[in-house]
């Protein structure tokens, strides 16, 4: 069995793209995991440094959608955000794609259009969405879960302990 550490940019929002990157690297971490700033010099700052490491070496990069909260948006216009961020991600060619998936508030069948959505994108990218337990999303607590897991049995979970 493989281990590999990645490096979150989640605490790391302070550097640039690229002395993060030299940090991680320095740190001997196998890759990266970070929701990626909407900021267009850090972006090409990131995808320039990214680039040149991939040629150098193996390293994992996982993108990460943490949708913020909108007032009053509506289950369809969510999907549409997430579905838009999510394509938008997938052009940046991440080995996988870890989504916040979701909302706690949302009803079982609403989180369910939600998953669907995002499922669908995944199949037709070709990029694996996994989707992580999280607080404030589908998958807040153990007993929540259930009726996902058995809706889809497929489904690929990122375990963030901390949150559950």
């Amino acid at each position: 069995m493989d281990i590999n550490y990645l490096c979150p940019h989640w605490g790391s929002e302070q550097h640039s793209a690229s002395s993060f990157l030299e940090l991680v690297l320095l740190d001997h971490y196998n890759g990266i995991e970070i929701n990626m700033p909407e900021n267009k010099t850090f972006f090409t700052d990131f995808m320039g440094s990214l680039n040149m490491i991939r040629q150098q070496r193996e390293f994992i990069f996982v993108a990460q959608s943490v949708p913020d909260s909108v007032a009053n948006e509506t289950v369809t216009q969510h999907i549409q955000r997430v579905q838009k961020r999510l394509r938008d991600l997938v052009a940046l060619e991440p080995d996988f794609i870890n989504s916040h998936t979701g909302k706690d508030f949302f009803s079982f069948d609403d989180n369910c259009r939600v998953i669907e959505a995002i499922e669908e994108l995944a199949e037709k990218s070709g990029v694996a969405i996994v989707h992580e337990t999280h607080r404030g999303r589908f998958s807040f607590h153990a007993p929540a879960m259930i009726g996902y897991l058995e809706q889809f049995p497929q489904i690929k979970l990122a375990a963030d302990y901390s949150h559950w």
